[in-house]
C-alpha cells in the first residue's frame, strides 16, 4: 500500500503532450520536505523507479507528483531520509524517502534532482537536456561519471549505497 503526501505549493504541469514537469506554485524555503513517499519495493529497476539502496527500487505510480521531477545536473531538490524496512508479516519489503529542497525555490521554478545521486547504472539511459554550465550529457548512472564530475555531485547528496558500490567497483580492478 503506497502512503503518499505532497507539498500543498508544489504542481505537476505538461510542457508538451509528451513532457511533464513539477513547478513551485509559491516560494519554497531551502531544506523544505516536498514530497514523502512510502511503498512496496522492486528489485528489477526500470524507467519509473528510484534506486533506494544495493537491491531495492521503489517504483513511482502515475498519479504522484514527484513521478514528473526531471533531472536537472544542477538541481534544487534531493532525496533523503531513505527507508527499507520490512512490511507486516514480513512478506515484501517497503521502502519510503523524502524530496527536500536544497536552497530558495521561486515561485514557478521547475522542480528537479540529479538522478545521477540515486542511480549507480540507469535502467533507461538518456541524452540530458538541462543546459547546465555543468551538464553531463549522458545520463547513464553514477558509474559512468569522470572523478570530477562525482565530486561535483557531493553537493547533490550522493546516497552512502551509490559510492559503496563505486568504491567496490574500483576495487575490483
Amino acid at each position: 500500500m503506497s502512503k503518499y503526501w505532497k507539498h500543498a505549493n508544489v504542481v505537476k504541469k505538461s510542457i508538451t503532450p509528451q513532457h511533464q514537469a513539477v513547478f513551485a506554485t509559491s516560494p519554497l524555503s531551502s531544506d523544505q520536505t516536498i514530497f514523502h513517499y512510502g511503498a512496496p519495493l522492486e528489485t528489477i529497476p526500470t524507467k519509473y523507479t528510484l534506486q533506494l539502496n544495493e537491491k531495492y527500487h521503489i517504483d513511482s505510480r502515475p498519479e504522484h507528483e514527484w513521478r514528473y521531477l526531471n533531472h536537472s545536473c544542477e538541481p534544487n531538490t534531493t532525496i533523503a531520509n531513505i527507508k527499507v524496512e520490512q512490511s507486516e508479516g514480513g512478506e515484501h519489503p517497503e521502502g519510503s524517502f523524502e524530496v527536500k529542497t536544497l536552497k530558495d525555490v521561486e515561485q514557478g521554478e521547475e522542480l528537479t534532482f540529479n538522478y545521477l545521486a540515486t542511480e549507480y547504472d540507469m535502467a533507461t539511459p538518456f541524452k540530458c537536456i538541462c543546459n547546465a554550465p555543468t551538464c553531463v550529457g549522458d545520463v547513464k548512472g553514477y558509474k559512468y561519471l569522470s572523478e570530477e564530475q562525482k565530486e561535483r555531485l557531493e553537493q547533490y547528496g550522493v546516497m552512502p549505497y551509490v559510492k559503496r558500490k563505486d568504491r567496490q567497483a574500483e576495487e575490483e580492478i
